[in-house]
């Protein structure tokens, strides 16, 4: 008798630990960009590069009981920014050149952190996600940088699922991007 409560108090426990861990996430990353506003000087080609220089690619933790429950960005996350950047410029009337030709304006975009910060407070899980980037144009033998960082801060009933997590991170990273793109003066270097 005596062993067999044992055993449901011991199974009990199991169950109870096994509900606190969560499960790693793997997040696309796909900003979305508004273009306007942009009169690029007639036949001016553009070259976009971007670059991830973070120093981890887990971008942060969930939470729980158990540091395993990591967050990373699928591997295509340059690939993803440039699309998505080169289409705005498209978008605004910019000739987007390819690595063959010259261009007369060069904008490089690196990713320097991508950060996520989970923390249960009584019922509420307290999420931020902080974005950062650097950017640098060169045209017509003058340079400019900038540097540029955003966050968001949300709170939830719940651990996010993966899709909501996706969204508050291309939040940020959407808004950090337009503010880029939508500086003039930044780009006209």
């Amino acid at each position: 008798m005596h062993r067999s409560y044992s055993f449901q108090v011991f199974l009990c426990f199991m169950l109870a630990l096994t509900g606190c861990a969560l499960s790693p996430q793997t997040v696309s990353i796909s900003p979305v960009l508004v273009a306007g506003g942009h009169t690029p000087p007639a036949g001016k080609r553009l070259a976009v590069k971007v670059r991830d220089t973070r120093q981890n690619k887990i971008i942060g933790y969930r939470g729980g009981v158990y540091k395993t429950a990591s967050i990373t960005t699928t591997p295509d996350l340059t690939q993803s920014v440039y699309e998505k950047v080169a289409q705005f410029f498209r978008d605004s009337g910019y000739q987007v050149t390819s690595g063959n030709e010259t261009p007369d304006i060069s904008l490089e975009i690196d990713i320097r952190d991508l950060n996520y910060q989970a923390q249960q407070k009584n019922i509420l899980w307290n999420i931020k996600v902080y974005a950062s980037i650097n950017a640098s144009v060169s045209a017509d033998g003058r340079e400019k940088n900038l540097q540029l960082d955003d966050s968001v801060t949300r709170e939830f009933t719940h651990p996010p699922s993966t899709r909501q997590n996706e969204l508050l991170i291309n939040d940020v990273f959407s808004k950090l991007l337009q503010r880029l793109l939508d500086n003039r003066g930044f780009l006209q270097a």
